[in-house]
């Protein structure tokens, strides 16, 4: 079991081991040297190239010349290029995720807004930065290939080639290197420690929130990047949303289509012998965030804190004699009973808000909802063009779906919203309360954090 401060902790380390992996596959498979125009024949010819993903790429860099070029670079959240780039010209370097929402300069999925994001600014509306999980889908679905070209200039590129298995179309990213005060450091392939491969932009600020990092498509080993520095940008292009389409088929969906495809039932069976609400307690649609709880709480607050929390540093058996938990049994993970503790119905959020018929569910009625059942990513845009991210999930035994946004935290401030999905149950085990992580499944945090919470039919 894993506390909010570990998880952070390996989120982080997942994120950065998925592009080093990528990376360290990119360069060891540079094997093949060839001509600019033998690439040229590989490559796409249209601006735009359909990769089977939910978006589609451009095929060279903002100003670039050509597919070999590293075009402009940028500070992240700016939209010229410049020469010189340092912590002290920097527009968003040392801003945290609240002081950049403020200013209008990330939305609320902490993407770059449209008058910060220099895809949209260069290129037109109809271009963006890509997302943090538009740069993972491109890294998972592709093969990836790595070229030296040879240019009219006799001077060599290193690169990678993404390839659709779906499509079959390619497009290459060339090694641009970092740009940091007035140089450059350019990729150095005899440099195994320190290559300086590069990365290009990606529009999400960095997972964790810090006030120095953003997310990139990056080629080399274990690298993120301060916002600070010089790095090039490689559009991408929504694509039309097809209302017809299956949503568990879909990697995007509007929220009309959501809600239409899930049904109008309130309460739906998943098949593991439980009854689920459809949406988030204090929400008004499937794909809302609804209202933050602190464990054993029944009303929502502006700051979750350990000072203000009802039960943070009271005896777990103290709280069961005052009959605010009640003792029960469960099944560990080696599959040992042991004796856990389940919110009374006086402080279950969920038996106060809906009333006596529902609860919170407890720790092995999250877990088996995750057994019987297979769940993916899904972006919802809502009327207001907002994209929603969550899991849906859907039964193997009778393909019934359920939809959980991805609401993330609240301790002072918010924290994970678009990021991560979080959801409390009603069991405590030494002072520690049970959550369901979609990333971790099952974990144990402080009780003062706000949560949301899917509430079940007793």
């Amino acid at each position: 079991m894993k506390q909010f401060g570990i998880c952070r902790t390996t989120l982080m380390s997942l994120l950065i081991a998925l592009y080093a992996v990528s990376a360290r596959a990119a360069q060891k498979s540079i094997a093949d040297t060839i001509t600019v125009q033998e690439l040229e024949k590989l490559i796409s010819k249209d601006t735009i190239v359909d990769l089977g993903l939910s978006v589609n790429w451009s095929n060279i860099n903002i100003g670039a010349k050509d597919i070999c070029d590293n075009g402009d670079y940028f500070a992240w959240g700016e939209t010229e290029p410049k020469t010189f780039f340092a912590k002290e010209n920097s527009k968003t370097y040392l801003r945290n995720t609240y002081e950049l929402k403020q200013d209008g300069i990330i939305n609320e999925n902490g993407e770059l807004m449209p008058g910060y994001d220099a895809a949209t600014v260069q290129w037109g509306t109809k271009y963006r930065m890509p997302n943090l999980e538009e740069v993972n889908e491109l890294f998972s679905s592709c093969e990836i290939k790595g070229y030296i070209v040879k240019t009219e200039g006799k001077e060599l590129v290193y690169g990678v080639m993404f390839e659709s298995p779906k499509t079959k179309a390619r497009i290459f990213f060339p090694f641009p290197g970092v740009y940091k005060a007035n140089d450059i450091a350019k990729y150095d392939p005899d440099n195994d420690s320190h290559p300086n491969a590069g990365a290009c932009w990606a529009s999400s600020i960095y997972s964790q929130g810090a006030a120095d990092l953003a997310s990139n498509i990056i080629f080399t080993t274990g690298w993120y990047f301060y916002r600070y520095v010089g790095l090039p940008i490689r559009p991408v292009m929504d694509k039309p949303i097809d209302v017809n389409a299956d949503i568990w088929e879909s990697a995007i969906v509007t929220s009309e289509m959501l809600q239409k495809q899930l049904g109008k039932d309130k309460i739906v069976d998943m098949g593991n012998g439980v009854k689920w609400t459809n949406c988030n307690l204090g929400a008004k649609y499937v794909y809302e965030n609804g209202d933050y709880f602190a464990w054993g709480e029944t009303s929502t607050k502006e700051q979750y804190t350990w000072s203000n929390s009802v039960v943070v540093a009271k005896d777990t058996a103290d709280l069961a004699n005052s009959g605010f938990v009640i003792r029960a049994k469960s099944i560990d993970d080696y599959g040992v009973e042991r004796t856990v503790y389940h919110l009374s119905p006086t402080n279950d959020a969920a038996t106060q808000r809906l009333g006596e018929n529902y609860k919170t569910p407890n720790v092995d009625e999250l877990e088996s909802l995750l057994y019987t059942c297979t769940f993916k990513r899904l972006r919802v845009k809502t009327p207001e063009g907002l994209i929603i991210k969550g899991y849906l999930l859907k039964s193997r035994k009778n393909g019934n779906m359920l939809f959980f946004p991805m609401a993330g935290n609240v301790v002072e401030t918010p924290n994970f919203k678009g990021i991560r999905a979080l959801y409390w149950s009603s069991t405590m085990i030494n002072n520690k309360s049970f959550y369901l992580d979609f990333s971790d499944e099952m974990s144990l945090t402080n009780p003062y954090v706000g949560l949301p919470i899917r509430a079940i039919v007793k």
